[in-house]
């Protein structure tokens, strides 16, 4: 579970004051074992909110850095130029040859949830707490929720599940509470636990009955549509270098894959804002950055990716849970950037992909993922 960490700037910070890129970058690059998931300043608060609570000792470096904090900005990056002799001419007089590296930032890659699969869809999900869910049996031992389509972060379905947070910063694990005692999830190999779910129906089964009398409550979120965003945090720019989408074999185009790129209005058409061609909106109003791209068939994803890579095969299927392997063939459209595509935070710019009617895709396995580097925005 998350857990903040809250420091004043007068009092804790050295310097009294915070940049929030550099005071992370600071974080990260210590030998704290716990992952950071961000952090942010509201008035003297300084709040910093890792994946798991820290160990004393990493409670001690946490303390120690935030002291030493300069309050400066990350340095600018620079692209080195590499000069080196690499042959001769007829002369014998060496050739020089000279490579740039362009900074690349650090790397930031979006990995969606599965297109086929409305279980995943955490981003736009609705967090509903302590529900009282309707008994099915009479020995407290079958629950409904009032949903479908709960979040399921336990069996893989999504990459690095165990760390999402909501916006609000809570976790997208489920808690069942028997008058107010937290229960234990059944493991998902060996069935060791209390409670076990299905995720789709909204059906949640007691392996130990709930008592006559006691009160059963449950908190979980469930899916409100498909869309998935790509955007920069406050003060980036992302770089998208290259995307792809993977389908197992077995996919069946059941809706159309949107792609739709925004921006703030007033960043994008400036001239036209200013002259009041899109009248009284505000100026963070989201319009098209570029007309949206639909895919309604497979071959509409071969017609405009790069090709395809070569067919993944499916994996044995000898685990005890069928869900650590890969029943079917995946096939893989690539689309490689001649040039990277920016996507500035200053400009309010965000990538949502989604199902145009949020009818969930057939199969194994539909995702998409989005390889970045993100660096500072010199707009911001």
């Amino acid at each position: 579970m998350s857990q903040d960490y809250v420091r004043s700037v007068a009092n804790d910070v050295q310097a009294q004051t915070v940049n929030i890129p550099a005071l992370e970058a600071e974080l990260r690059a210590t030998d704290i074992k716990v992952v950071l998931l961000g952090s942010s300043v509201a008035g003297d608060v300084l709040t910093l909110t890792y994946a798991d609570s820290l160990d004393a000792t990493d409670e001690a470096t946490l303390t120690a850095t935030v002291w030493d904090h300069t309050g400066d900005a990350l340095p600018p990056e620079t692209s080195p130029v590499d000069i080196r002799a690499i042959t001769a001419d007829a002369t014998g007089a060496a050739k020089l040859g000279v490579s740039v590296f362009p900074a690349e930032g650090s790397r930031t890659n979006f990995i969606s949830h599965r297109w086929n699969d409305p279980t995943t869809w955490y981003q736009s999900s609705v967090r509903v707490v302590d529900e009282v869910p309707v008994s099915q049996d009479s020995v407290g031992k079958s629950y409904q929720l009032a949903n479908t389509n709960v979040i399921d972060v336990t069996h893989g379905k999504i990459f690095m599940e165990d760390f999402l947070i909501d916006p609000d910063g809570h976790p997208y694990m489920m808690k069942v509470k028997v008058d107010g005692v937290e229960k234990q999830m059944a493991d998902i190999d060996t069935g060791d636990g209390e409670w076990e779910m299905d995720y789709a129906s909204g059906v949640l089964t007691m392996i130990t009955n709930v008592p006559d009398g006691s009160t059963l409550e449950v908190t979980y979120h469930y899916a409100a549509d498909s869309k998935f965003v790509i955007k920069p945090d406050p003060g980036k720019v992302l770089r998208i270098k290259s995307a792809e989408v993977q389908f197992s074999r077995n996919v069946s185009m059941r809706d159309t894959v949107q792609f739709e790129f925004y921006g703030y209005v007033a960043a994008l058409d400036p001239e036209g804002y200013a002259n009041g061609d899109y009248g009284a909106v505000p100026p963070t109003e989201l319009i098209y950055a570029t007309k949206p791209s639909r895919y309604k068939s497979i071959h509409n994803f071969l017609s405009e990716s790069n090709g395809v890579y070569p067919i993944v095969p499916a994996t044995s299927s000898d685990s005890p849970n069928d869900f650590r392997d890969m029943r079917n063939d995946v096939v893989t459209f690539p689309w490689e950037y001649q040039a990277s595509i920016p996507v500035y935070s200053s400009a309010g710019m965000q990538i949502v992909v989604s199902l145009m009617n949020d009818r969930p895709l057939g199969g194994e396995f539909a995702t998409s993922t989005f390889y970045c580097y993100s660096e500072v925005d010199p707009n911001a």
